[in-house]
């Protein structure tokens, strides 16, 4: 037998330590799990501000893999206010999806995990702030789908293909008794009334339907009054329209609107398209490889964005008028997450890179009372008076910002 190379054995020794690391991270989250009765006083906390909704702070989520720990989720830090909607862009892979998951705590476990940060909850109905960091699963399981509930992008593998529609409505009802509907009947009642105020006709008939023998456009509106159902005060869609299409498409986006106004409900929308996040936020969080890069107003991001990122995800759209005949696509590929430099992770993609962007990862600067940008190029700007260059594509946007802000007034 050929001996191993000392190569082998180093790898070796690598992997064995990964995996006595993991294990012990496993045990961590089987005893906090273990934990039952969780005092109140433990994950009982305050808003920073009132008027938010959610607030996430220094967000970290971990994926502890056999081939290291992949950091998804990297310090993020961001609020939704009460009856607004928060855009999050960013490229397939950039913890837009993990920071969802990670709010609703069903990410993948043992292996998935948060490791650090504050979720703070603000629960009308209860007139109280919790931190869903901290709390129990049993908790966990009476605040989601009550106050804060998910539209999935695949309405498919979201309903179950053995019960009917009916039956998958009124089990809402079923397991949240605080929503004071439990007889047969006012559930059944209950979830035809759901059906149609999401625009399907014929809702009696759909209702005895699976999920099979109805359309995609059909599926997804069903999914949305699955998550209305309790009229939550914060409803996630992670992409909600991406397997439709561009017609349907629309149809979600005014239903998701109109919704949102007459609940009063705030919105986490991500999404990689950025005409639904002009049409439908009114803020935006960019982000790239775990990390935010940029945020501020819909009209900040649009108009003024500062991040070399931001500015390459906008030249990136199809536009008619900037009359150029290629796409523009962002050179280079994002670092390997279970191996994150310490400095600016964009900056080997960069062409707009200074000499302080190979230290330490730059932090958040602000540049307006509502736009905040972590690029050391951004800040040397705003230090010296230069304005950052207006993308061409905003005129691409300008009819929908307006329309949007006319109609806010």
């Amino acid at each position: 037998m050929a001996k191993k190379t000392q190569k082998e054995i180093e790898r070796n020794a690598k992997i064995k330590q990964i995996k006595k690391y993991n294990l012990g991270k496993y045990k961590e989250l089987q005893i906090k799990k273990k934990r039952k009765n969780i005092p109140e006083e433990e994950y009982l906390t305050k808003m920073h501000n009132p008027d938010n909704v959610l607030e996430i702070e220094n967000l970290h989520t971990c994926f502890y893999s056999d081939v290291g720990t992949v950091r998804a989720v990297d310090g993020v830090t961001f609020d939704i206010p009460r009856g607004k909607t928060l855009g999050v862009v960013g490229e397939s892979g950039c913890g837009k999806s993990v920071t969802s998951l990670s709010v609703m705590r069903i990410l993948q476990e043992p292996q998935g995990q948060i490791s650090q940060g504050e979720i703070r909850l603000n629960v009308k109905r209860q007139g109280k702030a919790f931190d869903l960091t901290k709390v129990s699963q049993k908790f966990m399981e009476e605040i989601r789908g009550s106050d804060i509930s998910m539209i999935f992008q695949e309405p498919m593998t979201t309903l179950n293909p053995v019960f009917t529609i009916g039956k998958q409505l009124d089990e809402v009802y079923l397991y949240h008794n605080e929503l004071g509907i439990s007889k047969p009947a006012a559930m059944k009642k209950k979830s035809i009334e759901n059906l149609e105020k999401v625009g399907i006709a014929n809702a009696p008939r759909v209702y005895s339907m699976y999920p099979h023998e109805l359309s995609g456009g059909m599926r997804q509106r069903v999914v949305i009054a699955m998550a209305l159902s309790s009229n939550p005060e914060l409803i996630i869609a992670d992409e909600p329209t991406t397997a439709l299409d561009v017609t349907i498409q629309a149809q979600i986006l005014d239903l998701l609107r109109n919704l949102k106004s007459e609940l009063n409900a705030s919105i986490m929308l991500i999404t990689h398209d950025l005409g639904v996040v002009a049409e439908m936020a009114d803020l935006v969080v960019v982000m790239y490889a775990g990390r935010i890069v940029e945020k501020g107003t819909v009209r900040d991001i649009f108009h003024h964005p500062a991040h070399p990122y931001t500015i390459g995800l906008m030249k990136s759209r199809p536009s008619a008028m900037t009359g150029e005949n290629k796409l523009f696509s962002i050179p280079g590929s994002v670092p390997n997450p279970v191996e994150l430099p310490d400095h600016c992770y964009f900056r080997s993609r960069c062409d707009k890179c200074v000499a302080a962007c190979a230290y330490e990862y730059p932090q958040m600067t602000k540049l307006t009372d509502t736009h905040y940008v972590a690029c050391y190029w951004a800040k040397e700007n705003k230090e010296n008076g230069i304005e950052i260059e207006e993308v061409k594509l905003k005129s691409d946007f300008e009819d929908v910002l307006q329309a949007k802000e006319k109609e806010m007034k």
